[in-house]
């Protein structure tokens, strides 16, 4: 059983505490409970702390106790014991250690100690249930972020956890891909402890046990059914905000572009389309199909093995026209604080996103679902004739995803061409002018 005394955490020189709760929260040895509540709310310091993380080996202080078995998580648990609590982290950039993703894959049982005999037995299993085989062939730095999720995942349970504390492992899945890892959630739930931070709550909510919510003041509580959640309209948002025809918009045409890493393996294959402002394009896709590598090429941080993309810029002019918000957030940030990233940025946006909320600090301090938030004000620009975003929606509740959309929507009304790679399916429907899938290298409008 997981046991959480009535506790505060304080980050470091914040008076106000970052997360409390004034019960006590008790877990039994199995089952599924989400962690739900608005983005930046504390939900993965939660974790953190449950994981023992935090205080012991990062900044903050800690007032209340964690139990597990009735053994006290401190640092000598998470030392002796780091393989009865596993933790798969929000970003899995931040946790991939190995370039081999078969290294990767050993590396945790390796370094906890598992012995050969048991973690072989249950590879091959691990194999087949995250179609690990199509990995090994790869680079870690090769991978999208939904496959290394996939990599990262399968090495912890190759150590046999206990408790799983799982942050957004499905925020870079499509809805088919979802649906095969709460079936596997079910599964899991009978043999360990499962803690899921999850914005995905009508499709995730059937197999939760319970719920722990932490508000926007970082309130924990629990709660064995949620209570009705605030809605947006996406369904009606594009008709607010109809297309205004432009014949003089930017334009980027793609004619008979091929790509490939590996000569002997072609990603894209012979594709050709016509986009022109002020429409927004979405790009939909399987994990690793080659989304995120279309617009590599569009900024040109990468070249067509063949044919050509035409712009209506001059190649020198490419990075002062284009806007590129990358699938990483950090990847994103030059500057030493969030103001600084902003001053280009309308506050209008900003107010938005981030109300009543001091930006004068680092940009790397923030949540991960801040950091999204952060990385895509930060190309909001009017100035911009193109934005790209990669998955943009990953890590924000509803009401922020309504806001992107809503922007996204304004921003087109301004002229501007946006191409949009995503697997949220209720964004891309409540933005979207044309809709392409991408497989087996191939585009096809849907």
């Amino acid at each position: 059983m997981l046991r959480l005394s009535e506790f505060k955490f304080f980050y470091p020189e914040r008076a106000e505490a970052t997360l409390a709760s004034a019960q006590p929260i008790e877990l039994p040895d199995r089952g599924l409970h989400l962690l739900t509540g608005p983005s930046g709310s504390g939900k993965s310091t939660l974790l953190s702390l449950i994981k023992g993380l935090s205080p012991h080996y990062s900044p903050g202080t800690f007032t209340g106790k964690i139990h597990y078995k009735n053994e006290l998580v401190d640092k000598d648990f998470v030392h002796k014991k780091q393989n009865e609590i596993v933790y798969l982290f929000q970003n899995p950039l931040n946790q991939i250690i190995y370039q081999n993703p078969r290294l990767e894959f050993c590396f945790t049982a390796e370094s906890q100690q598992i012995s050969y005999d048991r973690f072989v037995k249950h590879k091959t299993s691990l194999e087949e249930a995250f179609n690990l085989n199509a990995l090994w062939s790869k680079k870690t730095t090769e991978l999208s972020l939904g496959q290394a999720q996939r990599l990262l995942l399968s090495s912890l349970l190759a150590t046999h956890p206990k408790v799983l504390l799982l942050d957004e492992p499905t925020a870079f899945m499509d809805q088919p891909a979802r649906k095969l890892f709460y079936e596997l959630l079910a599964e899991l739930k009978e043999k360990y402890l499962v803690l899921l931070v999850d914005h995905h709550l009508n499709e995730v909510q059937p197999i939760v046990d319970s719920f722990i919510v932490v508000d926007q003041q970082g309130r924990v509580t629990q709660q064995h059914d949620l209570k009705p959640q605030e809605s947006f309209d996406f369904a009606h948002l594009k008709s607010q905000h109809p297309l205004l025809q432009n014949s003089e918009g930017y334009q980027i045409n793609f004619e008979q572009i091929s790509f490939a890493y590996k000569k002997d393996q072609p990603l894209l294959k012979d594709i050709s389309l016509a986009m022109r402002a002020p429409e927004i394009i979405a790009i939909r896709g399987e994990n690793g199909s080659g989304k995120s590598t279309l617009l590599k090429l569009i900024v040109g941080a990468l070249k067509p093995t063949s044919g050509q993309i035409a712009q209506s810029s001059r190649v020198k002019d490419i990075t002062k026209n284009i806007g590129y918000v990358m699938q990483n957030p950090e990847d994103n940030f030059i500057c030493d604080t969030a103001d600084e990233e902003l001053l280009k940025t309308d506050k209008e946006f900003v107010n938005i996103f981030f109300p009543q909320k001091k930006l004068n600090l680092s940009p790397y301090s923030l949540s991960e679902g801040e950091k999204r938030r952060l990385s895509l004000l930060v190309h909001l620009n009017a100035d911009k004739k193109v934005i790209l975003y990669d998955e943009p929606t990953f890590g924000l509740d509803q009401k922020n995803k309504y806001f992107v959309a809503e922007s996204l929507l304004k921003f087109r009304a301004k002229n501007i061409l946006q191409i949009v790679v995503s697997h949220d399916e209720e964004f891309i429907n409540s933005v979207a002018d044309r809709v392409f899938t991408l497989k087996d290298g191939k585009l096809y409008e849907t």
